[in-house]
């Protein structure tokens, strides 16, 4: 784990996300605000094994984490982070929880 709130935890991506990463980063109602187009398992599993020891809020230009309800380590949207010298942007990722 590496953050957590009262709701949430941030926590970096394993192997176990994949499936539900499919499914909602496929799904065209979560989809059409991303800019995502291999949804397929290989894709998703080399994403996930490039990402996966990502350290947070560090230098490295690209960071992906999972996040989780507290009470459930099952993933329920992904966050991201861009890093360049000039700035620092991230876009959170989720069809079942928004609000």
């Amino acid at each position: 784990m590496i953050f957590e709130t009262e709701r949430i935890r941030i926590r970096n991506l394993n192997e176990n996300d994949i499936e539900k990463m499919i499914c909602y980063r496929s799904d065209e109602r979560c989809n059409r605000f991303q800019r995502y187009e291999d949804f397929n398992w290989e894709y998703m599993h080399n994403f996930i094994e490039k990402y996966e020891h990502s350290i947070f809020l560090s230098l490295e230009d690209e960071q992906h984490y999972a996040i989780t309800l507290k009470n459930d380590s099952s993933i329920v949207g992904d966050f991201s982070v861009f890093y360049t010298e000039s700035d620092n942007s991230g876009n959170l990722y989720s069809l079942w929880f928004h609000g």
